[in-house]
């Protein structure tokens, strides 16, 4: 690949940045030159906001495995 594909595919950080902040919109310039910059202003496929990340993050904590799950139904069993 030449240098010039290379810098276009990667993401531009300004656009990330504003993406995470929730400031990208139908007024939003591009800091790095706008309709010039040479990186891309658009999220890779499967990307994942920080935010998001978080929430699923957060989400995976609150689940309660297998083995526990298990042994709560077996102790539910002897008790009844």
């Amino acid at each position: 690949m030449s240098a010039d594909i290379y810098i276009y595919m990667q993401v531009c950080k300004y656009f990330l940045e504003a993406v995470e902040k929730k400031q990208y919109g139908w007024f939003w310039v591009c800091p790095n030159g706008g309709k010039d910059c040479h990186y891309r202003h658009a999220l890779p496929p499967g990307y994942v906001l920080k935010s998001q990340m978080k929430a699923l993050l957060d989400e995976e904590a609150e689940k309660i495995s297998i083995e526990e799950e298990i042994e709560n139904q077996v102790m539910t069993n002897l008790l009844s």
